[in-house]
């Protein structure tokens, strides 16, 4: 099975280089005088990897015997550096996960941490389009350009999800590349009819006036739908169970911890981003949750299928740690 060219996530390509040579870390983890299992994650400087911050902050990844170490990386380093043994764990999304599997690179989500949810108004990746647009639905994208960061990744894969359920061929709409900061500008200049927007940037669009959501891309996708997601070599996985067993338990203590500190958490985001901490207190995060439905991944898996990213179906059961 190979993921076709022209749909290569930005970090597949370097990715893929690397899968032949390079695995991870096989051996099992040392504790160190403290007793406690010195493991390093790799994440995106964004507003939703916070609660990890926060749950280190909070001594919760302690209690349950991990030291922690934090770095921000850029999304087209994360995979690389997993499979280069700099990370132990990095944060990824599960069609990106998926797709890489199915080109044999030997990683596999370890947990949920951000689902679709339940209020699609408030996920924070939402298709906007001009004050007074023609466009009122879904069916009303079709022969239309919409424009996307970047194609076929979780946004505009996660929108051809909800045309699909609404009847729309995703194949009757243009995607095109924009990057989120110009999108306004290219709304304004008729390059797209709608853009598929994320935080903060849908909360700074509406706050101009003259943008206004048209639907979440989360409309699609069933609540439990996995948005983000850590993920591990299966060598690091197979090397170090009693490791994964205690990460995947602060994860889900520290989960649980932000669900109920939602002020923490939006405290701590300007720490890590260039967000002000006006901004950071009103942009919406997606829902965090660690929960993992079989279902919602094949979902995934099948949408890859679906619009061409993947010439076959992968095993989408074989791709996380099941709860």
């Amino acid at each position: 099975m190979r993921v076709r060219r022209a749909a290569l996530y930005p970090a597949l390509a370097v990715l893929i280089a690397l899968s032949g040579t390079a695995c991870g870390s096989s051996e099992g983890k040392k504790t160190g005088a403290d007793g406690l299992a010195k493991v390093n994650i790799a994440v995106m400087a964004i507003g939703q990897t916070a609660p990890i911050v926060v749950g280190k902050e909070k001594g919760i990844f302690k209690k349950h015997g991990i030291d922690l170490q934090i770095s921000y990386v850029e999304p087209a380093a994360l995979v690389p550096t997993l499979m280069s043994g700099e990370a132990d764990f990095i944060w990824s999304n599960p069609p990106a996960l998926l797709a890489a599997r199915a080109n044999k690179v030997p990683i596999k989500s370890v947990t949920a941490v951000s689902v679709a949810g339940t209020s699609p108004r408030t996920f924070p990746i939402q298709v906007m389009v001009p004050v007074g647009s023609n466009i009122k639905s879904l069916k009303d994208l079709r022969g239309k350009s919409v424009a996307t960061a970047s194609l076929f990744q979780l946004n505009d894969l996660a929108l051809m999800q909800s045309l699909d359920k609404a009847g729309v061929d995703a194949q009757s709409v243009k995607f095109i590349e924009v990057p989120f900061p110009n999108m306004g500008e290219a709304l304004a200049a008729h390059r797209a009819d709608a853009v598929i927007s994320t935080e903060p940037f849908v909360t700074i669009m509406k706050s101009e006036g003259k943008t206004v959501p048209l639907v979440s891309v989360s409309e699609g996708l069933a609540p439990k739908s996995p948005i983000s997601a850590i993920a591990s070599s299966e060598k690091f996985i197979g090397a170090n169970p009693e490791v994964i067993e205690d990460f995947r338990a602060a994860v889900d203590e520290t989960a649980k911890y932000a669900v109920a500190h939602d002020d923490e958490v939006r405290a701590k985001i300007p720490t890590i981003t260039d967000l002000t901490p006006a901004l950071a207190d009103v942009i919406s995060l997606a829902p965090t949750d660690t929960t993992d439905d079989p279902a919602a991944w094949t979902a995934w898996a099948d949408l890859l299928v679906q619009v061409g990213v993947l010439d076959e179906k992968v095993d989408a059961a074989d791709a996380f740690l099941a709860d």
